[in-house]
């Protein structure tokens, strides 16, 4: 069987044009691309198959995608790059960095970027022979707070550097950043408070939580404050007053919902609070070798303890 250059592609949902004008490609890890709609995504033999929203929106509303291109004999060929046990698909592959892709950019200011269709099919399109294979998934939902946040070109870069910082971390269980990026994806799709809220916390816990459970939530608010305000001793302690805080309705969360006394601006706030250590958390982490290297191992452990005496 011979080889055949593939295109996996991402239309970007943009309803609030968060995006603004990007007339060129943006190249980001692992080749993928953020660049204006190719014509032939709209050709009604790519189309057809889709439902009649997803058609109207390809016509009129998507002005951007992500896409990646590579060159296999099929979809279910083999990564030779992956070293796991379970070796992903070329496909899947192409999918993940479209999703750190994605990823990267919520990390470098929260907007309504994402997406919720991929389609795969090989180029150039040649009719009547052409292959097209299309998937539904779910989007990033951002908070409300975030709906007119308009990305700069600072912002865009800043995304490629995070980009590229993710897409080199290691994929194993002492990858701290590794499971809290996962499952910060994981958070981000969910529309339900609680939900994403609980899942918020589950991604600080893996970044900041201590091995050993006892006084978990004075030691987590020790941990990020020193962590985010080393330097800053009025800031450090703001931070573990909202982490304390915040803490306690988690807890309320996990252990029978009982969030009778919870407001809705209180709950809008605490949402906000959370989202805020997370990117600011993976945004130092990600721009720092070094702490790479420590959030990626079991010195993870050493050196949180250890912040608090320096």
């Amino acid at each position: 069987m011979s080889k055949k250059e593939w295109c996996t592609v991402a239309p970007i949902l943009d309803s609030f044009k968060n995006l603004g004008n990007i007339e060129q490609q943006l190249p980001f890890s692992k080749g993928v691309l953020l660049e204006p709609i190719p014509s032939w995504v709209k050709r009604e033999e790519i189309t057809k198959q889709l439902s009649a929203c997803q058609r109207e929106e390809l016509k009129d509303e998507i002005k951007y995608v992500f896409s990646k291109k590579y060159t296999v004999k099929s979809l279910d060929e083999p990564d030779s790059t992956c070293k796991g046990k379970r070796p992903r698909t070329v496909q899947q592959d192409a999918l993940d960095s479209i999703r750190l892709t994605n990823l990267a950019l919520w990390l470098s200011k929260p907007s309504t970027i994402g997406f919720n269709l991929v389609i795969d099919t090989v180029l150039p399109l040649a009719f009547p022979y052409w292959e097209a294979i299309h998937h539904g998934f779910p989007r990033l939902i951002p908070n409300e707070s975030h709906l007119k946040n308009k990305l700069s070109r600072s912002n865009l870069e800043f995304a490629q550097e995070l980009n590229s910082a993710l897409a080199k971390i290691p994929t194993t269980s002492n990858s701290s950043i590794w499971i809290a990026c996962r499952t910060l994806w994981t958070t981000l799709t969910q529309e339900e408070w609680e939900v994403r809220y609980l899942l918020f916390w589950v991604v600080m816990e893996a970044l900041f939580g201590p091995k050993d459970a006892r006084e978990i939530r004075h030691r987590l608010s020790q941990r990020v404050a020193f962590f985010l305000a080393p330097d800053n001793p009025k800031e450090a302690r703001n931070f573990s007053v909202k982490v304390l805080n915040g803490y306690k309705w988690r807890s309320k969360v996990v252990h029978g919902m009982h969030l009778s006394k919870l407001s809705s601006g209180e709950s809008g706030t605490i949402l906000l609070e959370i989202e805020d250590f997370v990117r600011k958390s993976l945004n130092k982490i990600l721009c720092d070798k070094d702490l790479i290297k420590i959030f990626s191992s079991k010195e993870r452990e050493t050196y949180l303890d250890d912040q608090i005496f320096t």
